[in-house]
């Protein structure tokens, strides 16, 4: 796998980056763990965050420093290079300025994220460090000056090969021509419309794959040629070699080809597994008419301090090449750039009769220059073509599309990822304290936010899947968005069994200031044949298959996400049909339809004039919110004789074991987490 792009993120908010000094200092120090809720001394400020509002600002730049519109940018929790798969969290694409900015609630655990994107002439893959709550990222832009501490030396290579010049440990060539070509963003638009990421050529350009095109670079009469580094988006570092031969008299097999010279050892970016830019050039020579120039991409043949001429190879005549279907042999197209008088060549480095190939044939690209410009023969050649398909029209080429036959619709956002659940757990006896077991109602939830071509969201579907039920009381569940409810179209996909919820004529419930919405109105009916006792708390009872319920939001226009509130949104347990008794995280406000006489009742000592929300006289919660599922205690177990760092994490004010959930060494007592016996 290749080394990412790492950038260290400025602070803006440096009380933020000293809270973190402290959580790694007391962590380290092992702070005495807290066996009893009675012990823990909890700050009035203290509201139980586990996940925090972070601003995410991308800037995409070309060479020249300018914006980068339109580029399809994904980021990820986790990103694996090789199977190019990750935990996606957010998509959109850069507006007129070259950016994408988008909110996102980020939980203090995760120390990186993963900046993809789908562009030729960027990086593909920037790893970032998260240190505060902010991101500001700049992807591209003006490149630096090749720079190496190693030094240029040629090494021996079998007799029909030969390194064109001296090359360094990171296979950057000696020879390459300083100042190195620039390319222009209107330029890389055209290349990507004309090999897009994750598009498959013979689906989007079959034309370029044609019998008859050329896939050799034809001279008519005699003149200098160079080649210029575009773009690689490989996961092998592949040297790129050329060969020549009489265009008369072309070879009919490899072995005819009797010198191969290696231009790039490593055909590999910097930050990359190598040490080029884009817009790296290299002379390969004069060479006269008549002159063919055929290729040669020597996949994962640089080793670190040589190429490997035994690797496979891949050559521009299709019938060099080793796959047994002759329609798939073809490794590179050949098109010709008119408006810029080049000859842009795109190259897929694996067999493409292996499932993981996805032949958008922009593994390794660049392109070649002559003088005389008209010296190259453009015959049977197609051009590059700036005219993607956009089914819908709504301005994303339909290969960057989630929806491509949808304009209204074009990305996917998920919190807390594409493939994690975060959790919502509750006590449902408030305003009394209860056992403090938090598995009262234990729910999972994802959030997909799907936005259009202007990255603002245009529907909300939310997916909430109850694991277990250790109450007798009969609860529903419901959220509230910060938008009015006019701002909603529609709501599907709603249980209500218990006509206690009353609706407007849009599906959010009638009566309240803010968008609300209700999913269910009794756990239990959610489940067949049960209608009381436990669910999944005991383990000598039966276990059930946890029950999903997903709820689709339709916006009436599209809103930015700061307007909506950040996800889970401001979500609350409505207790046992009664409707004013709902209870919320601790320091969030309550709906219009909440009986406020419940407030500073019993344990419970809430003062909304003072800013205290839903929490204790000793400051406990009711409801917590987790950025992922909860191994939750058996029924009538103390959370803090289950969660052994739980009341450490509690009493430092998050500071201390901001992890106390996660299944590290000493965090948990296993015995007393539930775990189903059937």
């Amino acid at each position: 796998m290749k080394t990412h792009f790492l950038i260290i993120l400025s602070l803006s908010l440096a009380t933020m980056l000293f809270s973190y000094s402290c959580q790694k200092e007391k962590t380290e120090e092992k702070p005495p763990l807290i066996t009893s809720l009675d012990d823990i001394v909890i700050n009035d400020n203290f509201n139980y965050d586990m996940v925090r509002g972070c601003n995410i600002n991308i800037s995409t730049r070309d060479p020249y420093g300018n914006a980068i519109t339109g580029a399809r940018i994904e980021v990820y929790r986790s990103y694996d290079e090789e199977t190019n798969s990750g935990n996606l969290i957010l998509t959109g694409i850069t507006n007129q300025q070259g950016i994408l900015e988008l909110d996102y609630p980020l939980d203090f655990v995760t120390s990186k994220l993963f900046i993809v994107t789908k562009y030729i002439g960027l990086p593909t893959v920037t790893e970032i460090e998260v240190v505060n709550n902010s991101i500001n990222a700049v992807i591209g832009g003006i490149p630096a000056l090749n720079s190496f501490k190693s030094s240029y030396s040629l090494k021996s290579i079998d007799a029909s090969y030969q390194y064109l010049c001296a090359f360094n440990s990171s296979g950057v060539p000696q020879c390459l021509i300083t100042p190195r070509d620039v390319i222009s963003a209107p330029m890389l638009a055209d290349i990507n419309a004309a090999l897009p990421e994750r598009a498959p050529v013979p689906t989007y350009h079959p034309e370029y794959l044609a019998n008859s095109n050329q896939t050799d670079i034809r001279l008519l009469e005699t003149a200098d040629v160079w080649v210029t580094v575009v773009h690689e988006g490989a996961g092998n570092r592949n040297a790129l070699a050329f060969y020549t031969y009489d265009v008369n008299n072309p070879p009919t097999n490899k072995n005819q080809i009797s010198l191969i010279k290696i231009a790039y050892p490593n055909f590999s970016l910097a930050g990359s597994g190598g040490g080029l830019f884009s817009g790296d050039k290299i002379y390969l020579g004069q060479f006269e008419a008549g002159t063919a120039i055929g290729w040669a991409l020597i996949a994962s043949g640089y080793t670190g301090s040589t190429v490997n001429t035994n690797a496979v190879h891949f050559y521009s005549n299709p019938d060099f090449n080793p796959e047994t279907n002759i329609n798939l042999r073809q490794h590179n197209v050949l098109l010709y750039d008119a408006e810029r008088q080049l000859y842009l060549i795109g190259y897929e480095d694996i067999n493409r009769m292996v499932t993981s190939c996805d032949h958008d044939f922009n593994d390794a690209v660049f392109y070649v220059t002559s003088n005389p410009v008209e010296a190259i023969d453009n015959s049977d050649m197609p051009f590059v073509d700036p005219n993607l398909i956009d089914s819908d029209g709504d301005g994303v080429f339909d290969v960057m599309d989630d929806y491509p036959n949808d304009g209204a619709r074009a990305f996917n956002n998920y919190f807390p990822g594409a493939n994690q659940h975060g959790s919502l757990t509750f006590e449902d006896l408030w305003p009394e304290k209860g056992d403090y077991d938090f598995n009262d109602l234990v729910m999972t939830y994802r959030i997909n936010q799907v936005t259009n071509a202007d990255n603002l969201v245009v529907d909300i579907i939310s997916t909430n899947t109850i694991e277990a039920i250790g109450a007798g009381f009969k609860n529903g569940f419901g959220f509230q968005l910060n938008i009015p409810p006019s701002a909603i179209a529609n709501v599907s996909g709603l249980n209500h069994t218990e006509s206690i919820i009353n609706l407007s004529a849009n599906n959010t419930e009638s009566g309240q200031s803010k968008a609300t919405i209700i999913p269910f109105d009794n756990t239990y009916n959610l489940f067949d044949n049960v209608s009381q006792g436990y669910v999944n708390t005991k383990e000598d009872m039966e276990y059930h298959t946890p029950e999903s319920i997903t709820v689709t939001i339709n916006l009436t226009t599209p809103q930015s996400v700061q307007a909506i509130g950040l996800p889970p949104y401001n979500p609350f347990l409505i207790i046992n049909k009664t409707r004013g008794r709902e209870v919320h995280l601790p320091g969030y406000q309550p709906t219009n339809l909440v009986d406020p006489s419940y407030f500073g009742t019993f344990d419970d000592d809430t003062n909304i004039a003072a800013g205290k929300l839903y929490k204790s006289k000793t400051n406990l919660p009711w409801v917590m919110h987790l950025p992922e599922p909860f191994a939750y205690p058996k029924e009538k177990v103390n959370i803090v004789n289950t969660h052994n760092v739980f009341g450490t994490w509690v009493q430092s004010g998050g500071y201390s074991y901001m992890d106390w959930f996660q299944d590290n060494a000493g965090y948990r007592t296993p015995q007393n987490i539930y775990q189903p016996s059937n």
